[in-house]
Order: structure tokens, then C-alpha cells, then sequence
């Protein structure tokens, strides 16, 4: 039946019909969105060729004789501004490749800028503070997906530059901190997931690549830095995680406030003892069960695939060690998942999906 069927028959309230309408035309809305795999490869392909423009672009002007980070500065910004307003045009799908274009680009090149511009020309300072002055422009004005994943991913490769290459726990800490912080929050069903999802992916992304490069540096035995750090950093990645997931448990009772302890001093101990990615990975395992969430279940695996791997050849640990640890994990984990499934009898969370 039509609308103006159901109206007239009385199913359908006078005040309820322009709701209805645009409920429709959101549907459609929908529907005409590129699958995941589509939009992925599109960013993916439009980055590649950003990555051939900025060098085009530091060619033709150190060509000429652009000495100073003011004309590397400027480009940027106005190519960046010009991918932001095509990418608002919304036309076809050669528009939006374009788009991100220009707009990776523009950030490539006012990231060069800003770090010839800086007083010393230190590693990645005029980048961060150019990144986290970008990003919330961008992320509000553009409006697109990958385009706010991007603005976000940015600035967490900028801060990971910056914290790797001036080696301060400090720094290191306070800004994997309110990553976690910023993960907490969007997986608590605080915010709007649609709105936030973009920069949630980008900072998980972050998170783990962060993960990744302490373990790769720490099992190296390549710099100091990073086996100084990784056992502070884990905990704390850790215990953020299994904040989450009693949150998101609270209210389930005794056994499950127990399991969730229990998993965090396991997971937590592993952490600390040379396995951090091993720890995030399976926290974010445990919160993306607890919200019946395939996709970050599908990101979970993933990573903790990849850290077991990393853990599992650390010489800085005994093989003992190592197979205790996992084997504690598994049982700590399958005493989490049976609470958690037999806790999830009940109506599903009212939070959305995270991807």
C-alpha cells in the first residue's frame, strides 16, 4: 500500500505522514551507499595516487626554488580546500577518487610546510600541531567517511612520528591515553556511532599500529625506549579495556563482575611481560563480544593474530613462560565468553555497531 493508501485508510496519522516520508527517502539514501569493500578500495587507490602527486608536487617546486615551508604551506592548504569542496559535490564515484586526491595531497604537502616551518625543524612538531588544527575542520566540513578516517589517521601518524622520534614515556603515554580514553567513550554507547565511527576505526587503527611498532622495537632488543615502556603502556591499555568491558557487564551479577576481573589481571599480566598488542587485542575481543559486534570481532581477530605471532618468537621470554601465559589467557577468555553468552539471554545492548 501507498502512503496516501494508509492515510486514507486510517492507518496512518496526518502528523506521522511527513515522518514517514523522509524515513523512505533515508532508506534509499542507504541503499545507494558503496559496500565497505568499495569504499576501501576507493580511499585506498585515491591515497596511492596522492602519494605520486606529492612528489610531483615537491619536484615541480623545489624545481622552483621554493627554499621555504610558506609555499609548501600554502599549496596544500588550497588543494586541500578544493578536494573538501568537491568532495561535497557528491556527483559520482570519479568525483570522490578526485577528491581524496587532492585531499590527501594537501595534507602531504602542508605537513611538509609546516615542519620546515618549525623553529629547528624538528621531527613531526609542525606536522602534530598542523594535524590537530586540520582535523576538526576537516572532519566537520567534509562530511565523508574516508575522508574523516583520513583526517584522524593523519594526526595519529604525525604523533606517533613525533613520540618515536623524541622517545618521551611521557608524551607517549598521555597520547595513547586519550586514544583509549576516546575508544571508551564511543564503545559505551555515549556518543553517536554514526557520527564517530570513522574516527573510531582511525584511532584503533592508531592504538594498534602503536601496539605493534613497541613490540617489533621491544622483541628487537633495537632501542631501550620502547622496552622501558611497554610495560607501563600495557597495563594501562589493558586496564582501560576492561573498564569498558564492566561497563558494559554492569548489572549482570557477581560471576560476571568476577570474570571480568579475572581477565584483566591475566590479560594485564601478559601485558606487562612483553605481550601489550596481545593485551589490547584481547580486550577489544571481549568488548566487541559483549556488544554482539562482528566487525570489531573481525578487528580483534585480526590483531591478535598478528601479536600472538610477534609474542610468541619474543626471545626475552622463555618458551615456558610464554605457553603458560597463553594457555591462562584462553582460560581466562572462554570464563569471560561463557559469563558474557550466558548474560547475552538477555535483549540484545541498545548501542550500535562500531563498523
Amino acid at each position: 500500500m501507498t502512503l496516501r493508501e494508509l492515510k486514507e485508510s486510517g492507518w496512518l496519522a496526518d502528523e506521522n505522514l511527513a515522518e514517514a516520508r523522509q524515513w523512505l527517502c533515508q532508506d534509499r539514501e542507504e541503499e545507494k551507499r558503496l559496500p565497505w569493500i568499495a569504499r576501501f578500495s576507493l580511499g585506498l587507490g585515491a591515497w596511492f595516487a596522492g602519494i605520486f602527486m606529492i612528489a610531483f608536487l615537491v619536484l615541480l617546486l623545489d624545481d622552483g626554488r621554493v627554499e621555504d615551508g610558506v609555499g609548501y604551506l600554502a599549496v596544500g592548504l588550497v588543494i586541500l580546500a578544493i578536494g573538501i569542496a568537491v568532495i561535497r559535490l557528491r556527483k559520482n564515484i570519479f568525483l570522490d577518487q578526485l577528491a581524496l586526491v587532492l585531499s590527501f595531497a594537501g595534507y602531504g604537502m602542508a605537513s611538509i610546510g609546516a615542519e620546515e616551518m618549525w623553529p629547528g625543524y624538528s621531527e613531526f612538531h609542525g606536522a602534530l600541531v598542523l594535524s590537530l588544527l586540520l582535523c576538526p575542520l576537516v572532519y566537520w566540513l567534509s562530511g565523508h567517511v574516508v575522508l574523516r578516517f583520513m583526517s584522524v589517521g593523519w594526526s595519529w601518524f604525525a604523533f606517533l612520528g613525533f613520540a618515536f622520534s623524541d622517545e618521551s614515556l611521557g608524551i607517549y603515554l598521555a597520547g595513547l591515553s586519550v586514544g583509549l580514553a576516546f575508544v571508551v567513550v564511543a564503545l559505551s554507547g555515549r556518543i553517536r556511532m554514526r557520527r564517530w565511527r570513522p574516527a573510531l576505526l582511525s584511532t584503533l587503527f592508531g592504538l594498534f599500529t602503536a601496539m605493534w611498532v613497541m613490540s617489533v622495537e621491544t622483541h628487537g632488543y633495537r632501542d631501550p625506549f620502547f622496552r622501558e615502556a611497554y610495560p607501563a603502556i600495557g597495563t594501562v591499555m589493558v586496564l582501560g579495556f576492561s573498564c569498558l568491558l564492566w561497563w558494559l557487564e554492569r548489572g549482570s551479577g557477581t560471576k560476571s563482575t568476577l570474570a571480568v576481573a579475572v581477565f584483566a589481571l591475566v590479560a594485564g599480566t601478559i601485558g606487562y611481560f612483553g605481550g601489550p598488542g596481545v593485551g589490547v587485542a584481547l580486550g577489544l575481543m571481549a568488548v566487541a563480544h559483549a556488544r554482539r559486534d562482528p566487525w570489531l570481532s573481525s578487528i580483534a581477530v585480526i590483531a591478535l593474530t598478528g601479536f600472538l605471532i610477534l609474542f610468541y618468537y619474543y626471545l626475552g621470554v622463555s618458551l615456558m613462560t610464554k605457553s603458560l601465559s597463553l594457555m591462562a589467557t584462553g582460560a581466562a577468555t572462554l570464563v569471560l565468553c561463557a559469563v558474557v553468552t550466558k548474560n547475552g539471554k538477555n535483549p540484545k545492548p541498545s548501542t550500535e555497531p562500531a563498523a
